[in-house]
């Protein structure tokens, strides 16, 4: 797990991957592996390399899924869940994702607890200003 997280620190992704897999499979519960794998994903994710992004995406929905909902981490993996559709091109999709999540979770979003409010808000300004509707 230290080894991972080194790897992780010193953005060597690649090498942390495999450890990181490894743990995951051994502790599907544990939210800090899982944490750490969706950020190496995403990482390594880019528009020539969409397998990453999609990898991240299913790591940050398990996570959610594991979490209490509104707390800080989830509200993390609702965020980079959406951040990786808008990086990919998928405008619509993440707009409809942050019009869901303040339709049926809350217009506040975290009510700026730690800054997601204000993430969400910017995203959604820069998908809008890009024409999607």
């Amino acid at each position: 797990w230290k080894l991972a997280k080194t790897y992780r620190a010193l953005n060597e992704n690649e090498k942390a991957f495999p450890i990181l897999e490894k743990l995951d499979y051994e502790k599907p519960n544990n939210i800090d592996i899982k944490r750490e794998l969706a950020l190496a994903y995403y990482s390594m994710g880019s528009m020539s390399n969409l397998t990453h992004w999609q990898s991240s995406k299913k790591k940050w929905a398990e996570i959610s899924k594991l979490l209490p909902q509104q707390s800080e981490r989830w509200w993390e993996a609702k965020y980079y869940f959406i951040l990786i559709d808008y990086e990919a091109g998928n405008f619509k999709e993440a707009l409809y994702s942050i019009t869901m999540i303040e339709n049926a979770i809350s217009k506040n979003f975290d009510n700026d607890n730690w800054d997601y409010k204000t993430k969400f808000l910017q995203l959604k300004k820069l998908i809008e200003d890009k024409g999607t509707k």
